[in-house]
């Protein structure tokens, strides 16, 4: 019921529910029945997101707070697209900040979002690039789908480096399926099949 009525308040709740991100008080439940308030209420919201993420003195509330403009996807219009970028192109902030703004920046679905998703394929992080590679899945650019096979092809030859290469693999192909409607298995299969479009 309380919500319901935060979200009928909407835009004068919003530096309530902020705040019940970044302070410490309440617990796991309540931030996140806040960040699925925040995500409803959408645009109205992002400014104040924006500043106190700025001013987050540590990186949990920092998460929580992002975790609201991530969860925000298609209703944040689009206007998330360049905050998220730019946290998960900062390779000094916490992977899970990372994580987070990367899983955002599918969620948002906006094209926009396709260049920073193929340069998270990319990161250090080896969870960083397997979400990136699974947010990509519901974009169908010729960019988003070379760059899937790209990041398929660099993470086949790690895997006799690191086993959770593998991972990586998978999702791209999974990503790859659905965004193409073809179901190839190997990396081999995907190549000739890009070659010849």
């Amino acid at each position: 019921r309380s919500r319901a009525e935060l979200f009928e308040l909407a835009e004068p709740a919003i530096p309530y529910l902020i705040s019940g991100l970044s302070g410490s008080h309440g617990d796991d439940v309540t931030r996140l029945r806040c960040v699925e308030v925040l995500s409803d209420i959408g645009t109205p919201a992002l400014p104040g997101l924006f500043r106190a993420y700025e001013d987050a003195g540590n990186d949990k509330a920092r998460l929580n707070l992002l975790r609201a403009v991530a969860a925000m996807g298609e209703n944040a219009k689009g206007r998330s697209v360049e905050f998220l970028a730019g946290v998960a192109a900062d390779d000094g902030e916490d992977f899970r900040l990372r994580l987070t703004a990367v899983e955002g920046l599918g969620a948002t679905r906006d094209k926009r979002a396709v260049a920073p998703l193929l340069d998270a394929l990319r990161d250090d992080d080896l969870s960083v690039r397997k979400f990136a590679a699974a947010a990509l899945s519901d974009f169908r650019t010729r960019a988003s789908i070379g760059g899937l096979i790209e990041a398929m092809a660099r993470a086949e030859q790690g895997r006799a480096r690191n086993a959770r290469e593998a991972e990586i693999v998978a999702n791209c192909r999974r990503s790859l399926k659905r965004a193409t409607g073809r179901n190839f298995n190997s990396l081999r299969e995907w190549q000739a099949w890009w070659q010849n479009r």
